[in-house]
């Protein structure tokens, strides 16, 4: 399977059907019976700040998630909203706020309460010395027959003198609970960036002076950048459950197209503090943070936050794109230019189960 497109995905795999829609549209009911629907919001972008004294980007929020299993007659038809994720932002000798996610993702229609998964909030940028560039909210969810659950915010980045902090990402909102919480910089008396937060419920890694791994979908990241989070059977590695490595652009992520919001089970990713190169999380694990004189950003798995990138380097610099869902990771550099990535778009998953 492929990427999304205008209108959906679908896979047939025994018995049943699994639809991706990531753009608005209609969907038409094909058989009587009972389905499933899935609600993600879309992520916030995270902070920029670039070329000061001193620089702190909080992380964005995480969209919220709802689901509804609901019996429908043949030829109802659904009508889905699904927005983009929060642009990125750019900041040179400034401090620029990351933006929200584009509007609520929705599905309405006949026989069902309307279903809204709210959109995660932008970080906000500080550029003063002692300052906190708060993270943006989650997303709330509403009108899910079974499942409301919110996003995760994004974390914050508290900056000293002369430094760079960059907050991680809020995970979306899942089956499992209100998404990971991006993580934060509590004092940043130096270059670090914190590591996005997990779908699974578990936070980025949190230090008052070091860079952090991403959340993973079995623990949360720690206070240093090759303490990742766990995958959902407490590994130590990025992989799923079965062993596999994803990425977003491998069947959109997920590990299985059956029941998928279920089926996210990678581990966090790792941060770095060096020159080398950052392992994105596996699905539904946050993207590891990063403070280093370098340019290098850490991806999310699948519906986790993206991590916080900091540098010191006179090279341009930027933070990870967040997917589907979750909010990218706030973006600090003390000596050129800072971009955030944009949040995860929203997305509406419809599956037939009897």
């Amino acid at each position: 399977m492929g990427g999304l497109s205008a209108g959906a995905n679908t896979v047939i795999l025994g018995g049943q059907v699994a639809q991706f829609f990531g753009a608005t549209g209609t969907f038409t009911i094909p058989a009587a019976g009972t389905y499933r629907l899935s609600a993600i919001g879309p992520g916030g972008s995270g902070a920029a700040a670039g070329n000061l004294a001193q620089q702190g980007a909080g992380g964005g929020g995480g969209g919220g998630f709802c689901e509804s299993e609901i019996y429908f007659a043949i030829g109802t038809v659904l009508t889905l909203t699904i927005p983009a994720g929060g642009a990125g932002v750019t900041a040179l000798a400034a401090g620029t706020n990351g933006n929200p996610g584009a509007a609520s993702t929705t599905i309405a229609g006949a026989g069902m309460t309307t279903m809204t998964a709210g959109p995660g909030g932008g970080g906000l940028a500080t550029v003063a010395a002692g300052g906190t560039g708060t993270g943006g909210a989650g997303g709330a969810a509403s009108g899910g027959a079974n499942i409301n659950n919110a996003g995760g915010a994004g974390g914050d980045a508290t900056v000293a003198a002369g430094g760079a902090s960059a907050g991680g990402g809020g995970a979306c909102g899942s089956p499992f609970g209100v998404g990971g919480a991006g993580g934060a910089i509590t004092t940043g008396n130096g270059i670090f960036g914190a590591g996005g937060g997990s779908a699974g419920g578990f936070a980025g890694g949190t230090a008052a002076n070091a860079s952090t791994g991403g959340a993973g979908m079995g623990a949360a990241g720690a206070n240093a950048v090759t303490t990742f989070g766990r995958n959902a059977l407490m590994l130590l590695t990025q992989a799923s459950a079965d062993g596999q490595t994803r990425t977003a652009s491998t069947s959109l992520g997920f590990d299985m197209e059956i029941n998928p919001m279920r089926a996210i089970t990678g581990g966090g990713g790792q941060g770095t503090a060096a020159t080398a190169a950052l392992m994105a999380g596996g699905p539904g694990a946050g993207g590891g943070g990063n403070g280093a004189a370098n340019v290098l950003n850490g991806s999310p798995g699948v519906c986790g936050g993206g991590g916080g990138a900091s540098s010191n380097a006179a090279l341009a610099s930027t933070s990870a794109n967040a997917n589907i869902g979750g909010g990218s990771g706030g973006c600090a550099n003390n000596a050129a230019t800072a971009t955030s990535g944009a949040g995860g778009g929203g997305l509406v998953i419809i599956e037939r189960i009897g």
